[in-house]
Order: structure tokens, then sequence, then C-alpha cells
């Protein structure tokens, strides 16, 4: 059973996807920069955060894609799947630090540039883009402030990233 992009189910699980991923998009370069270690709440969440990424892949191996309005058959739609956001996705699922850091006895070094392969959760802030053209289309607001919206969240965004490497 696919599930089509339009069902109201997706559409409130990508948007809970999005803010998950700005939440990702600020707090991982701020941990870098503050190189604070993650316990208690913040170890929760962050386990969360991976399982709703692990989540939305195979949700969205199950999704239905429409190239150009017509809807594509199961296996073109994974195989779409597979040579587009997949490689994306899964980089920003994996807590590769957590992995290496386990199994092998690694230098404090080594585990920071480990660390900073959970940037990767900020390549899904590209789906915004996405989203911006669903939401635009939809007529929810007048496209033009919905233009201005998302431009003052990217300056926000990369001004919070530019402190951070400041720091």
């Amino acid at each position: 059973m696919l599930i089509h992009p339009d069902n109201r189910f997706k559409q409130v699980w990508d948007t809970i996807v999005i803010v998950i991923t700005i939440f990702a998009g600020v707090e991982i370069p701020m941990r870098l920069a503050l190189h604070y270690e993650i316990t208690g709440s913040l170890l929760i969440i962050d386990w969360a955060v991976t399982s709703i990424f692990a989540i939305d892949i195979i949700l969205n191996f199950l999704t239905t894609v429409y190239i150009k309005g017509k809807k594509m058959p199961p296996g073109q739609s994974v195989f779409y799947y597979l040579k587009g956001w997949f490689i994306i996705d899964f980089l920003a699922t994996v807590p590769f630090d957590v992995f290496f850091s386990s199994m092998l006895n690694l230098s404090p070094g080594t585990l920071r540039v480990l660390r900073m392969l959970r940037l990767a959760r900020t390549l899904r802030l590209a789906r915004l883009a996405q989203l911006m053209k669903t939401w635009q289309t939809s007529q929810v607001l007048n496209p033009s402030i919905m233009r201005l919206i998302f431009f003052f969240f990217w300056i926000l965004l990369f001004a919070h990233w530019i402190g951070c490497g400041w720091i």
C-alpha cells in the first residue's frame, strides 16, 4: 500500500519532520561550537530525532511519486527515492559518532570529526524549498508573503550558523 503525497497524514508528518530538521539545523551547529555533551533530556531528544528520521525514510519508500502529474509505479517510486534524497536522509539519520565511539577507542580529535558528520542533518533543510513550492501552490497565504517569510527564516538560520562558526 503506497501513501499518496497529498494524504493528510503525510502532510502532517512532513511538517513534523521539517520542524525537527529546523531544530537540528539550530542545535547541531551550536553543539559543535560550544562543545557541550548531550545528556539527560537532550540525549532523549537526540534519539527521538534519529528515530523520526529513520521512520521518515521508511515512509518515503512507501510514498507514491508523481512526475509531471503522472503516477509512477511502486518500483519506480522506490528507485526515484533511492537515486534522489535517500543518501542525504541516510547520512542524516545514522549517528556515526555514537556507533564508532562505542565500537572503537577513539581520540577526542577523531571523535570531534565524527561529530561533524551530524551536520549532514542540516542538509535535510533543502526540503524546505519543496515545502515552499507546495505552500505557494496551496494558496494558504499570498506567495509573496511566503517568499518573504522563508527569506527571513534563511537569513536568521545563516546568521546563527555564522555565529556558531565564529565561536
